[in-house]
């Protein structure tokens, strides 16, 4: 028989899967019974036999009843055309071309013949599908019609391993039966897809078809009338021939295909029923099974405790180690107890997230059908998706308690080694008991020791005996935990999956009917509801039992809140003393602060800690009603407000925290106001909105009076934004005047409607009907305007911290140079003020950070409802295609991607360069124009990898601009020559760093210190301060002297002269007293340096010459060493020489008078 085919194999394998799927019936009830039964005790045929016995007849007749028949005629078998090839191949020829083409085409012949074996055991198979197709039908008919599988009994007196065997074979059947219903629920779909894939297959088969007749004929009119063709020729008509016949069997295949599924889609769909009926009989043959099995262990411990209690008391006049080992064993027996409610617990579990698994999974294949049905989410189900969102498992829950379960599963594997080593080494109890015995100090002499050598062996045998169920109980319970371990694990990955196909299309779905004014009808009930003295007096007395309840715990808290109060007047004191320190400079310190903060939580804490108390214990107390409970969440939520507003109050205070972070107390106070009258009307609205929302049903109160109050909230922190954000108002005009040039400041009026339109938008949407959208968006927003409060004190801490710790280290350098200046005096505090502003590096790190803590708290702030952005994604606002061709949908998704892309991208661009050098570069042994090279390359690489990102987000890609960019470009270069030529000067500066920052240079007659390299220019200090833009061009192609690129050390001349007759020897050594007197020139390598230049015409001249490290202090070092030679001359007595002029009279016709006059003492 020749070889099945894979298809064939294929098909024996799914039908012969469908065939023991019935027979499962019977085999699963026969299982508990170890009966073997076979398909056909089912009284029925399988399919896999009867396609089997219809593939065996087409491969040896050549069909089935003569399907095939007609198909083969006149066709060589395979064993007639396999000799042919190898006679063929035998032969010997000249023409070793012409061969190979004959041995080419036998070749095809075989695999052609073969693929039609193939394709007429197949359609036999079908064609056997059809013809059994009414008799499995009236057999699966009446297997329906007949009552379901007897239950098969427990037998009586099973014990527990005989129930575990039972037990095992029926949780095969049940793995068996649910895989072959899996395997069924899978055909109505493979088949759906066959059906679609099947008129594009018959289409291309019948093509095939016609073209190999049209080249049979063909061939067949090119050897009419010729001599006897040669073996090749006959061999490429036989080839013909059969790929003519494989064309027709694959089209007769595909419509048999077709006839077998319309013949057995009823059949299909009993089968499945069958199946079903056999999962649901063998689950609870399953269940009765554990019943039964946990009911015989139940007993056999109870057994055990009883027979080891028994032996406790009858050990209680024996010899202490009978009795310690009766102990022992009657604790393992308790242990073997607990082990086993354990078990019971950790199977109920299983069984519970198994169900709640299927639970979950069958409904969120039913909304996803449901949805697709639809065509999208209408309210209707956008009210159900709410339900099921709400309904969903905890997945913080579930990952708590598979983080604990780890080590629970460790401590069972620990367990099970411990008993089973326990067990090994009692492998023989009388050696272990006479072992017991010696160590006591009893002999073979003593009378009794045969009688307790009995007895303890008997003990130690039965805790053998029980160690051996507490290792099989341990593994077993490890097993379990392992088991629901890993289903809790795809539990919470199919709430994850669950909530965020929920998530991205809640979001935009109303649950609720626009807002009327008859929904207020309802109000009236709502409000009665609310101030109901009956349910206020019952909450009062629910409150006042579980304070009798908890006594201890109210006694703490009302301690606590007394140790609060009493001291507000010496904490109120503190803080303001804390604050005259810090206005101090010498007393100064950042602990100050801290414990400001401290204070300020003592201050704010009475009020929020009763109301966050009282809230728990309503929440949480026995018998507490519905209305106790809401109210209970509503004070917690006030609490929340209260410390919100607490800090703020205190804060704004003229000695609270924000004096001490530097926010100034104009703009502190008018906040403080504003802020005053809002939590005013918040905290009320929290408490009744929370009542409102969070009682069971009257959703009718939801959709009026409690959507009209939620609406409120937003428009009253409308308000006090339009108030606080005002341009010119008092919290934001203060900064706009110290930020005159600001990017936010240029867009004050643009970002101020901004901010007032955000709080707008949930009010609408709750007014629309969009209530659960509009409560996500204004969380988040009140959450979003924390975050940024927080950061705002945050980053003022940080920047404080900083400030002082420069600040002290400022004097410290103050009072040493005052050290060293005046020896004893250093104590004396410097007169002139101290600098207070940090550095530009310090700042950046701090701006960084605080930006970097922005990104990471806006996600997680609003990660919850990101996936509901996916629903932009149908938005489509434009198509366009990519480079290669393939269309691309621009979504509004896609827009709002690449708006956040390019904002990052400004955001990255900025800081992340300046925390680049601070946090790596400066580690790095590379100067500060390498460091400047960096960051700038790295900067400009953000900006591009940005840019080509928001581009592509766009769908411009560079096949779509890179013409335009050639183009401009040469258009650019000749009218922007200059700009471009500038631009490439600034790269070769980055690069090859003829200048760097922090350099001074000379460029033509400017000269000064380079502090800023960019792409078009560099910006130049001079020494005037003043700060001038040179093109980058001129750093290249003009002169320039940089003074400090390879080395900063520079030379200072001092030229002086002094009278004839001074002592020269003495003037050197005078000079070079002087340089090595100052600390800022370099002493050696190279060393100060006196030269004798010249006898000058009123003067002999000398020359000092020194080195300075940098031009940092060249005009300070300049004056300094003028004035130390001044001064040392002088004490010298070296006269410093000055011009001399003599007067020639050549004619005076008088004589001239001439008086000679001494200076006056004090003259020179």
């Amino acid at each position: 028989m020749m070889e099945k085919s894979f298809v064939q194999r294929h098909h024996e394998r799914r039908w012969g899967a469908v065939g023991f799927v019935l027979a499962g019936l019977s085999a699963v009830c026969a299982a508990g019974r170890g009966v073997s039964v076979g398909p056909l005790a089912a009284g029925m045929t399988p399919i896999s036999a009867a396609q089997t016995a219809g593939t065996e007849a087409a491969a040896s007749s050549g069909g089935a009843d003569g399907v095939t028949a007609s198909v083969s005629a006149g066709l060589p078998t395979l064993e007639q055309v396999q000799a042919l090839r190898d006679k063929a191949a035998q032969a010997e020829t000249p023409d070793a071309e012409a061969k190979a083409r004959l041995l080419e085409a036998y070749d095809k012949t075989l695999a052609q013949l073969k693929l039609l074996a193939e394709l007429q055991a197949k359609r036999a198979g079908f064609v056997q599908q059809q013809q059994a197709a009414p008799a499995e039908m009236e057999k699966a008919k009446g297997q329906l019609a007949a009552a379901g599988p007897a239950e098969t009994p427990i037998p009586a007196g099973a014990t527990a391993s005989e129930l575990e065997s039972l037990l095992a074979a029926a949780k095969a059947a049940l793995d068996q039966a649910q895989k072959q219903s899996a395997t069924l629920a899978e055909e109505p779909k493979r088949r759906l897809d066959r059906r679609a894939k099947i008129p594009a297959e018959i289409t291309a088969a019948r093509e095939s078809l016609s073209l190999v007749e049209q080249r049979l004929a063909a061939l067949q009119a090119a050897q009419q009338g010729q001599t006897p063709p040669s073996e090749t020729a006959q061999a490429n008509l036989t080839l013909l021939r059969v790929e003519q016949a494989v064309a027709q069997a694959r089209v007769a295949v595909i419509e048999d295909e077709l006839k077998a599924y319309d013949a057995t889609r009823e059949l299909l769909a009993m089968r499945r029923d069958l199946i079903a009926r056999t999962v649901t009989a063998a689950e609870k043959q399953v269940k009765l099974l554990e019943e039964a099995l946990a009911e015989a262990r139940r007993l056999e411990i109870e057994r055990e405790q009883e027979k080891a209690r028994q032996a406790v008391r009858e050990a209680r006049f024996q010899h202490p180690v009978i009795q310690t080992a009766a102990k022992e064993n009657a604790r393992l027996a308790g242990l073997q107890a607990e082990l086993l409610t354990r078990i019971e617990k950790a199977r109920a579990d299983v069984a519970a997230a198994d169900a709640r698994y299927k639970k979950v999974s069958e409904q969120f294949e039913k909304i996803k059908a449901q949805i697709t049905s639809a065509g999208q989410v209408t309210d209707v189900l956008g009210v159900l998706l709410l339900a099921e969102r709400n309904s969903l498992p905890d997945r913080a829950d579930l990952q708590d308690q598979i983080a604990r379960r780890v080590a629970e599963i460790g401590s069972a594997k620990s367990a099970y080694e411990t008993y089973d080593g326990a067990w090994s080494e009692l492998s023989d109890p009388a050696s272990q008991a006479a072992a017991l015995l010696a160590e006591a100090g009893l002999g073979t002499d003593d009378p009794a020791y045969a009688q307790m050598q009995a007895e303890l062996a008997r003990l130690l045998g039965d805790r053998r005996s029980t160690l051996q169920a507490l290792a099989g109980y341990s593994l077993d319970y490890a097993g379990l935990l392992s088991t629901l371990d890993s289903k809790q694990r795809l539990l919470v990955r199919l709430a994850a999956e669950y909530a965020r196909f929920i998530d991205e299309r809640i979001l935009w779905v109303r649950n609720l009917p626009a807002f009327r004014p008859g929904d207020l009808v309802s109000s009236g009930g709502a409000v009665r509801w609310l101030l109901d003295p009956v349910a206020w007096g019952r909450t009062l007395r629910t409150l006042a039992v579980d304070a009798r309840s908890h006594a201890v715990l109210y006694g703490i808290v009302l301690v606590l809140l007394v140790g609060l109060i009493l001291p507000r007047r010496r904490l109120g004191a503190r803080l303001t003393a804390l604050h005259d320190r810090i206005e101090h400079r010498y007393t100064d310190r950042f602990i100050y602060t801290l414990e400001a903060g401290v204070v300020t939580l003592l201050l704010i804490a009475p009020v929020p800690l009763v109301l966050a108390f009282v809230g728990w214990r309503l929440e949480t107390a026995e018998g507490a009603e519905a209305f106790g409970r809401v109210l209970g969440q509503g004070l917690g939520y006030a609490a929340a407000m209260l410390t919100i507003y607490g800090l703020l109050r205190f804060f704004a205070l003229a000695e609270g925290l924000g004096s001490h972070l530097g926010f100034q107390a104009e703009p502190l106070q008018a906040l403080r106001r504003q802020a005053t009258w809002l939590f005013a009307a918040l905290i009320p609205l929290a408490v009744v909105l929370t009542m409102l929302f969070r009682v069971p049903g009257h959703e009718d109160w939801k959709a009026g009076l409690g959507r009209l109050l939620f609406s409120a909230q937003p428009l009253l922190l409308l308000v006090f934004l339009a108030i606080v954000l005002r341009p010119d108002g008092c919290v934001m005009g203060p900064y706009f005047h110290r930020h005159p040039n600001g990017w936010l400041e240029r867009l004050r009026f643009v970002s101020y409607a901004l901010g007032l339109s955000i709080p707008l938008v949930p009010a609408v949407l709750a007014l629309m009907g969009y209530l659960y959208a509009a409560r996500q968006l204004y969380v988040r927003l009140v959450e979003t305007l924390l975050l940024v409060a927080a950061l705002l004190v945050l980053q003022a801490c940080i920047v404080r911290w900083l400030a002082v710790v420069q600040k002290r280290m400022a004097i410290r350098r103050q009072r040493q140079r005052k050290a060293a200046a005046r020896g004893a005096e250093a104590a004396v505090e410097p007169a002139e003020p101290v600098e207070d502003r940090l550095s530009q590096q310090a700042m950046g790190l701090v701006r960084a950070g605080t930006v970097l803590l922005f990104a990471v708290g806006v996600w997680w702030t609003w990660r919850a409802i990101l996936p509901a952005l996916g629903a932009l994604e149908q938005v489509t606002l434009w198509h366009t295609t990519d480079a290669q061709g393939q269309p691309v949908v621009v979504s509004l998704g896609r827009v709002m991607v690449a708006v956040v892309i390019l904002v990052m991208t400004v955001l990255v661009a900025r800081n992340v360069p300046g925390l680049l050098e601070i946090v790596v570069l400066q580690r790095l042994p590379l100067d500060r124009g390498a460091r400047f090279a960096i960051t700038s390359l790295t900067r400009y690489g953000l900006v591009v990898v940005g840019v080509v990102l928001t581009f592509q987000k766009l769908g411009i890609g560079w096949a779509k601009v890179q013409w335009l960019i050639a183009a401009m470009t040469v258009g650019l270069g000749f009218g922007l020559q200059e700009i471009f030529a500038n631009f490439v000067s600034g790269l070769i500066i980055l690069f090859e760093q003829p200048v760097r920052v922090g350099d001074t240079v000379t460029v033509g007659d400017i000269s000064g210190k380079v502090v800023r390299i960019r792409i078009r220019a560099t910006t130049i200090r001079k020494w005037d301060q003043k700060e001038l833009v040179v093109p980058n061009k001129e750093f290249i192609t003009g002169r320039l002297v940089n003074w400090s690129l390879s080395d900063r050390i520079l030379r200072l001349d001092f030229v002086v002269g002094v009278a004839y007759g001074s002592d020269i020897r003495k003037t050197e050594e005078v000079l070079y007293r002087v340089a090595r007197a100052h600390p800022l020139v370099v002493q050696t390598d190279p060393a100060p340096r006196v030269v004798f230049q010249e006898f000058g015409d009123s003067a002999l001249i000398f020359e000092l010459r020194v080195y300075l490290t940098d031009m940092d202090n060249f005009l300070a070092v300049r004056h300094e060493i003028n004035c130390a030679i001044d001064d040392a001359f002088r004490e010298a007595g070296i006269e410093i020489a000055f011009p001399q002029c003599d007067l020639h009279l050549r004619s005076a016709d008088v004589a001239l008078p001439l008086r000679m006059q001494k200076p006056a003492a004090g003259e020179s």
